[in-house]
């Protein structure tokens, strides 16, 4: 209800920041890395965060979560959390968890840092493979499970800890072993499939959004789109899960969608709920659109940013017609509408599914 509230208010409640693209992995499915060689441009300082943080309050943005490429990867990671902490705002960090070392863990529980996400793709070498570095899946367990010792020996609750698996070909068959492993650590798992765009969805938004000049989620080889056979071990896999919102989240899906990668969005929640930054001060609305820059922080106010012209002209569009693009919307989640929340929540099929059995995938048979 908050977020339907804030989607007419067009009151920004979240903030997402690219702290870096900067990285030490090289997963195949990342479009991020390569925008580096791109860039000329002096990542933000901690000073100009502690002015952004400030406009942040009082615009009345409660959360930032912090991204990357690798945001472990900036020496001055904690001295920016640090100044969002003191405006009172929460802070979520989403990182691929392989340099923690035990300095940066003693600094993690320093900071006040709310929660932690770090990707795991699979388990052992399915991880390994699709993040391009060999025994990066035994650095990020290692990391989680002294993060746990250590916040039991202290004491705490926090910062949370999740673990998130992007969904793509050639993982399927570790989606219910992550699970339980998560299960096991008493960490919270998340999974959900992302997608590939393509040129003519790129060229179509083009020639109704003049500046998109470009698209992270470009195809890479397929990686990101499900074949007959995993829809198949999908439907096992979902069998084994513990019946949650991802489940049936999942099951939201129809074959043909999860194999084109398409995504069931029916309207744009995220530009008038949040709002994006790069590492060099850009507001951009969502990744799909992140060469549509919408202005500067270091050389406007983020408030005269989220209110002009620019960004109104996009949510109007947007509440006409979805872009071409936006059918391989990454940020699903926090597009579903209310109704389709409703249908996911309360497990009734509305007729879209055909997953070679029953609707759901058969998770309502048990």
């Amino acid at each position: 209800m908050r977020r339907e509230i804030s989607h007419f208010a067009r009151i920004p409640r979240e903030a997402g920041i690219e702290l870096t693209y900067r990285c030490n992995l090289r997963c195949k499915m990342c479009g991020v890395f390569g925008k580096i060689r791109d860039q000329h441009e002096q990542e933000l300082r901690v000073d100009e965060y502690r002015n952004l943080f400030i406009q942040m309050q009082e615009m009345g943005i409660g959360l930032v979560t912090f991204t990357g490429g690798e945001p472990f990867v900036r020496k001055d990671l904690f001295d920016i959390v640090g100044e969002a902490k003191s405006q009172g705002l929460r802070c979520n960090i989403f990182s691929n968890g392989t340099l923690i070392n035990d300095e940066t863990l003693k600094r993690v529980f320093e900071s006040g840092v709310d929660k932690l996400i770090f990707s795991v793709d699979g388990m052992n070498g399915v991880h390994d493979e699709i993040r391009g570095i060999p025994g990066s899946f035994d650095k990020v367990i290692r990391t989680i499970s002294d993060l746990i010792a250590t916040r039991r020996d202290r004491g705490l609750q926090s910062p949370e800890i999740d673990a998130h698996m992007t969904m793509m070909r050639g993982n399927v068959e570790s989606l219910s072993p992550l699970s339980d492993l998560c299960r096991s650590m008493g960490i919270n798992f998340s999974f959900q499939p992302y997608s590939e765009s393509n040129e003519k969805s790129l060229r179509e938004t083009i020639s109704v959004l003049e500046g998109v000049t470009a698209n992270r989620y470009l195809p890479q080889d397929s990686t990101l789109r499900f074949t007959d056979e995993d829809l198949v071990r999908l439907k096992e896999e979902l069998a084994r899960l513990p019946l949650d919102f991802y489940s049936k989240l999942m099951s939201y899906f129809s074959a043909e969608e999860l194999k084109k990668g398409l995504m069931p969005v029916k309207k744009c929640y995220f530009t008038r709920n949040f709002v994006m930054l790069d590492p060099y001060g850009n507001v951009f609305p969502c990744t799909n659109l992140d060469s549509y820059k919408l202005g500067n922080v270091r050389s406007q106010a983020l408030y005269e940013i989220w209110t002009g012209v620019k960004y109104e002209r996009l949510r109007e569009k947007l509440s006409r017609r979805l872009f071409p693009l936006c059918v391989y919307c990454c940020h699903l989640g926090d597009n579903l509408s209310f109704g389709q929340l409703v249908r996911i929540m309360s497990g009734r099929p509305d007729g879209r599914y055909a997953v070679g059995g029953p609707p759901y995938f058969g998770i309502n048979s048990r």
